[in-house]
């Protein structure tokens, strides 16, 4: 998808915040970028318990979690999220593809499972796909999961 589509249909989601929790301050940077460049606001953190002291993201935002993080993992993150009644769409991204997370993060109803490096254009429309369906639960089963 051309960046001027992905724009026009970010501006319609009124500058949707993306929550980028990843360890790696490389993938931070440039996922933070990646949103801002195509109309979104990209808000970054180093971990779980950062992202969580931050208080409660709206159900009207997207959380891009990395699977292996220290301290607290994006499938113990999604746990903790559900607990809270947090229903924000989730995409995960890791470098490490295991079959049983992958399982798992499909039960729980993440949008979209990528292996790292992410392709931009696939990312930014599994962002799409959460904000149009809006929340979690189903998506998975809908065939947005990617297989690499």
């Amino acid at each position: 998808m051309k960046k001027a589509e992905h724009e026009k249909r970010a501006t319609a989601e009124s500058k949707r915040k993306v929550h980028i929790i990843d360890d790696d301050p490389s993938v931070r940077r440039g996922l933070k970028r990646l949103m801002g460049a195509y109309g979104y606001e990209g808000c970054a953190f180093a971990c779980a318990r950062e992202f969580l002291a931050a208080g409660p993201p709206g159900d009207d935002s997207c959380l891009i979690i990395d699977v292996a993080m220290p301290d607290m993992d994006g499938l113990q993150l999604l746990e903790e999220l559900t607990r809270l009644g947090c229903k924000a769409p989730v995409i995960f991204i890791t470098a490490l593809d295991d079959p049983d997370i992958r399982q798992r993060a499909t039960r729980a109803g993440v949008v979209a499972f990528f292996r790292k490096p992410v392709d931009a254009d696939e990312l930014l429309d599994a962002v799409k796909k959460g904000a149009r369906d809006g929340g979690r639960g189903g998506n998975a089963e809908r065939g947005i999961l990617k297989e690499e």
